[in-house]
């Protein structure tokens, strides 16, 4: 309610009052009938003006009507003496029930204000979660794109079997992750600079933000700025994967590499494994030559590539003479320890190129590449001649308190063959020395026979 309507009111009210004052004084109307209008000025000046002028008006009125009881004179006095006190209290008790409603309009008032600032605060709290939406949608959709692209990294890193390959792969992802710098894979523990060895030996990340600036911690590094993550397999610290750079990487950048070189090092673990696996699968447990199968693979290329290049391929096939002789004489575990010093024997003689491989239960065969038949026969006596001159010495389980050395002589019977240009495949070769090796036992053993067309 605006001003002017509220001085209207006001006035409207005293000049009725002051009107029916003077129509008291002239006795035109009646007192008791006239009092009880001192209520109406009371609602007035409590709701037009404020609680003060409502409780001068009302102790006014009292006064008024007090005088009224002692000064009334009129028919009926102790009546209308009465009345005026019954008028008293109902105008006391007007402004007191004003003054409740009042507080109580106070009081709701204090307590909506509050609701409204606590309601108001929330707001502000929601604006401020809103506001920052769009951030956590921004985060969020880097963790999915971050996620992503870890996802086809991890994929493409698990695929990799090979050791080469891994270090290659590594090093244009962890370059393609970041978009800068150069990035070095080293899977030898030993190496790398000041900044790969302390992360190395501390197992933790590095992040080198100046190395111009970081030089007394870290030496001349030679780069602004660098990152150095550990490559750990199940084996331990295998080595260190490090991006460098003329660009400051932050710790963005680190924790981002960070999670790469854990794939890094997955892989790594992965390409062990299968190196492992790999090797158990081609290797001998008891001697560590090949085995048969791997000779046969081996053989099959060398035979391709020397009849396609006319070059000279041999092959040779040794047998251990009388060898279920010894194993029922002295037991399985003689006969084990003979076939690892002969093994050790051959794969000590062989070039570097010689494939070396047990053959089966006692036999050995080695391929030759770039090799004529005489220069094969004459590896297989050399072979032949050292297994003589050996002394294989044995201790025997079981035959005493203190038993003695056994010491055994030992020989090997040997077939050659050589590729002529008349063999269709691989395994004519094989046939062929075998056939040289039956030849050699049944010539007497502990000798060496070459393939001839059916003459040794």
């Amino acid at each position: 309610m605006n001003g002017i309507l509220r001085f209207s009111i006001r006035f409207t009210v005293w000049v009725m009052s002051i009107f029916l004052l003077w129509l008291l004084i002239k006795g035109k109307i009646d007192p008791v009938a006239w009092y009880p209008l001192f209520g109406i000025v009371i609602l007035s000046e409590h709701h037009f003006a404020d609680q003060i002028s409502s409780m001068v008006v009302t102790i006014g009125a009292v006064f008024v009507g007090f005088f009224l009881v002692i000064l009334y004179n009129g028919a009926d006095a102790w009546t209308a003496r009465i009345s005026f006190v019954a008028e008293i209290g109902g105008l006391w008790g007007l402004f007191m029930a004003l003054m409740g409603v009042e507080n109580k309009i106070a009081e709701k008032s204090s307590f909506y204000s509050g609701e409204i600032e606590n309601v108001e605060t929330d707001i502000a709290g929601i604006q401020d979660e809103m506001r920052k939406i769009p951030g956590e949608i921004e985060r969020l959709m880097k963790q999915k794109e971050n996620y992503i692209r870890f996802s086809g990294i991890a994929t493409r890193l698990c695929e990799i079997l090979e050791h080469e390959k891994l270090l290659t792969s590594a090093e244009s992802l962890g370059k393609e992750l970041l978009g800068k710098g150069d990035v070095a894979v080293n899977l030898n523990a030993a190496e790398g600079d000041a900044v790969a060895k302390y992360c190395m030996e501390r197992r933790v990340p590095v992040l080198v933000r100046n190395g111009l600036e970081d030089g007394i911690m870290f030496g001349q590094l030679g780069y602004k700025s660098a990152i150095a993550c550990p490559v750990e397999t199940n084996e331990g610290i295998a080595g260190f994967i490090q991006i460098t750079g003329e660009d400051e990487f932050t710790d963005d950048d680190l924790r981002i590499f960070s999670v790469f070189s854990g794939l890094v090092s997955l892989s790594a673990t992965n390409v062990r494994l299968f190196e492992k696996t790999k090797e158990l699968a081609i290797m001998d447990s008891l001697t560590g030559l090949y085995v048969q199968l791997f000779f046969k693979e081996r053989l099959e290329e060398e035979f391709k590539r020397a009849s396609s290049r006319g070059m000279p391929l041999s092959v040779a096939i040794f047998d251990i003479d009388y060898f279920k002789k010894i194993n029922d004489e002295y037991g399985h575990q003689c006969g084990d320890e003979i076939l690892k010093q002969i093994g050790a024997i051959l794969n000590k003689r062989a070039r570097v190129t010689d494939i070396v491989a047990r053959y089966g239960g006692e036999e050995f065969a080695i391929i030759m590449a770039q090799t004529p038949a005489d220069g094969a026969r004459l590896f297989a006596e050399e072979v032949r001649k050292a297994i003589m001159d050996e002394h294989f010495a044995f201790q025997p389980v079981g035959r005493g308190i203190l038993p003695k050395l056994v010491r055994i002589k030992i020989t090997v019977s040997a077939g050659v063959s050589a590729l002529s240009g008349e063999e269709k495949i691989f395994l004519d070769l094989i046939n062929k020395a075998d056939a040289a090796l039956y030849a050699a036992k049944k010539s007497g053993r502990n000798r060496v026979e070459t393939w001839s067309g059916g003459e040794s």
